[in-house]
């Protein structure tokens, strides 16, 4: 069992995250001795979840953004090499190149 000051230690979260979480209802049947809480390995693992499930979401709208930029990319040396934008906005948005369309559509998407 650990105390909230050492699980805030080994996973460099501060404390007061570590309080909202379990005001949160994250570590549900948390033990506590005398008030002080006591991380045992079922709060831990759900700590664990839920830094997995933020990391993947961040991951996923970085994913969406490095897209954006690849299009963009790619956009813009069309552009360059047309002298305009012409023949681009009459494919936009979906008579695309077929993996910058993919790119487009992901970047575009809810």
């Amino acid at each position: 069992m650990y105390t909230i000051g050492q699980i805030a230690e080994m996973f460099h979260i501060p404390v007061s995250t570590l309080r909202y979480y379990d005001k949160e209802g994250l570590f549900i049947n948390m033990e506590r001795t005398s008030g002080i809480r006591r991380f045992g390995r079922r709060e831990i693992e759900a700590m664990f979840r839920q830094q997995k499930e933020a990391v993947e979401a961040e991951m996923a709208r970085m994913e969406k953004t490095l897209d954006m930029i690849r299009f963009k990319c790619w956009y813009y040396e069309q552009a360059l090499q047309d002298g305009n934008e012409e023949r681009l906005s009459a494919i936009l948005p979906d008579k695309l190149p077929e993996e910058i369309q993919q790119l487009y559509d992901h970047a575009h998407s809810s």
